[in-house]
């Protein structure tokens, strides 16, 4: 409870406050059980991101899509390829990142397809290819 779950809970409630630095540092005491489930590095790689470092956003990413059997149904790990398509996309990598949303699609592929998240992936992933058509 003190080193996963009260951390996971501040972080998420520092995310929501647009506060990243605050929620980084408040998973610091959950660093050694990280990879228990997806829920840390997920945290982790969104506050990175919000925090303008998608490199280390990147890295968190990451980490979740290459441990695939910690948490087979977690919705987590499609996420991932998503925050992955978006820290690639900050660090101007379309290619990368057009594959990272392939994979969020495939993945989420019989999802309703009117769920807010899928539709503003659709559009990002829109907006990077007429970006990549122009050049």
């Amino acid at each position: 409870m003190t080193y996963v779950y009260l951390p996971r809970l501040r972080a998420a409630l520092a995310l929501h406050r647009q506060k990243p630095l605050e929620a980084i540092a408040a998973l610091e005491s959950a660093l050694p059980y990280e990879m228990r489930d997806y829920t840390v590095p997920s945290l982790r790689g969104d506050a990175y991101l919000q925090a303008g470092q998608p490199s280390l956003a990147q890295v968190e990413y990451n980490k979740i899509l290459a441990n695939p059997g910690i948490d087979p149904t977690s919705v987590l790990r499609p996420l991932a390829s998503l925050g992955l398509a978006r820290a690639l996309i900050a660090q101007e990598n379309p290619q990368a990142a057009s594959a990272a949303y392939r994979t969020f699609f495939d993945d989420w592929k019989n999802a309703d397809p009117g769920l807010p998240l899928l539709k503003e992936a659709r559009k990002e992933y829109a907006q990077l290819r007429l970006s990549n058509a122009g050049e």
